[in-house]
């Protein structure tokens, strides 16, 4: 993240990327010693996190990584400024997740060809909205400029590919790839990016709110092969949409 940060001043450097070369130099030197570490358990769970950021803009910061399993360090991590212009934070989580769903089924596909199938996959996010906007593709005039992303990510978790849990802010080891934090948070992050979690088990909390929001969900995957339930499903869906957007975005945290 601060490389990135650093390089988009690379044409025109201020002296404050001047400053900041500087501190990411020592902070480099003294850590020269670390090193990603990888392996442990033998049984492969793939899971991961992805974040986003709002910038100066509109532009956004998103990011995302995988872990093989608790006890390994991240085999994939990724932060890319996003130069399309976000209405909200929730658009740019929704972007964040669109690529992390991308990455997913490329590495379930590379894990099955060497041996190391994979069932469905664990994505951890901290946007309340994103998710529940995933989960239950109620698409409205507020999100239907989302719904080609919403609808690819839906369809992802109706096939059993991926899962979206909720977690909090201070558990999303991505967010140290969207922006800088304050040193106890960035080293805690870093520790689980480069050695993994020490075989403890992520929390992911969910709130009442959106256990109440997502209980269709799981009626959804009992009537995805079911075209007709499916249709009546939509058409459920349709008359609470109002209700639930204004709900969602009501919510939302700009950053």
């Amino acid at each position: 993240m601060g490389a990135a940060l650093l390089g988009s001043g690379a044409s025109n450097p201020h002296p404050n990327h001047i400053k900041g070369l500087k501190h990411f130099q020592g902070y480099l030197q003294k850590t020269a010693g670390r090193s990603l570490e990888l392996g442990g358990d033998p049984k492969i769970n793939l899971f991961g996190f992805s974040d986003a950021a709002c910038l100066p803009g509109g532009e956004s910061q998103l990011a995302y990584c995988f872990f093989l399993g608790t006890d390994s360090g991240t085999i994939c991590a990724r932060t890319t400024k996003d130069h399309s212009i976000s209405h909200h934070s929730t658009e740019a989580e929704i972007k964040a997740l669109d690529a992390a769903v991308c990455c997913v089924i490329w590495l379930k596909e590379f894990l099955k060809e060497i041996g190391f199938p994979q069932g469905t996959v664990t994505i951890y996010t901290d946007s309340e909205p994103a998710m529940i906007l995933a989960q239950t593709f109620n698409v409205g005039h507020r999100s239907n400029h989302m719904v080609v992303k919403l609808n690819f990510i839906h369809e992802q978790i109706l096939n059993g590919t991926i899962a979206l849990k909720w977690i909090d802010t201070k558990g999303m080891v991505a967010d140290m790839l969207t922006k800088a934090l304050p040193l106890s948070s960035f080293s805690t992050h870093e520790k689980h990016l480069m050695e993994g979690f020490s075989n403890i088990p992520i929390e992911a909390k969910r709130s009442v709110k959106t256990k109440k929001l997502t209980e269709n969900l799981d009626y959804d995957r009992k009537c995805n092969s079911d075209e007709k339930s499916r249709d009546n499903l939509n058409l459920a869906n349709s008359i609470h949409e109002e209700n639930l957007q204004d709900t969602l975005f009501d919510e939302i945290t700009y950053i």
